[in-house]
């Protein structure tokens, strides 16, 4: 289980931000990478992702 508070964690959440302000290629690779990984995210990093795609 990768949890938010680690440094796996909060690198998973800065590729995301950082591909979310990409372009289109750079939103499905985060679109694909969060449907591979999902489930070994704790619950506060799923929040925290699934916030992260909220903005788009």
């Amino acid at each position: 289980m990768i949890k938010l508070n680690s440094n796996e964690g909060r690198t998973i959440v800065r590729n995301y931000i950082s591909a979310l302000n990409g372009d289109s290629e750079d939103i499905k690779w985060a679109n694909d990478k969060r449907k591979a990984e999902y489930d070994t995210y704790d619950d506060e990093l799923k929040h925290c992702v699934d916030e992260v795609f909220d903005c788009i």
